[in-house]
């Protein structure tokens, strides 16, 4: 058991991932996703649940604690193609950035766009 939570061990990413999504979507702890400072993991997973959120797999808020601007490259992306339209403009706000983590507390406590979702048995 960890000191800050529990941890649980899986034999490759997609379970990990898997298992991250059907905790938080069945009300286990967590209400939402939060990306904090990262590498290549946390940029494949944020895009994910994204993803997840635009095509209705779940309603929980996506959140980015953009710690000195550590999120603006991206975030300047999302715009970016959003402008040029591969990304709608409802969708742009669906990752949403706090720069404290007070902000963060607020993100994860707002209401999210989708009213139901659409339970896929893939995932």
């Amino acid at each position: 058991m960890s000191k800050f939570g529990s941890r649980t061990v899986v034999r490759d990413m997609h379970t990990r991932k898997r298992l991250m999504i059907e905790a938080v979507l069945n009300g286990g702890p967590g209400s939402g996703f939060v990306a904090l400072s990262g590498g290549y993991g946390t940029m494949e997973e944020l895009p994910e649940v994204a993803t997840w959120y635009q095509l209705c797999i779940h309603n929980c808020n996506v959140c980015v604690l953009n710690v000195d601007g550590f999120y603006d490259g991206l975030l300047d992306w999302v715009s970016k193609v959003s402008e040029k339209g591969f990304i709608g403009a409802k969708d742009r706000t669906i990752i949403q950035v706090a720069s404290l983590t007070e902000g963060l507390v607020r993100c994860l406590e707002g209401k999210t766009q989708h009213s139901e979702q659409r339970r896929i048995e893939w995932i």
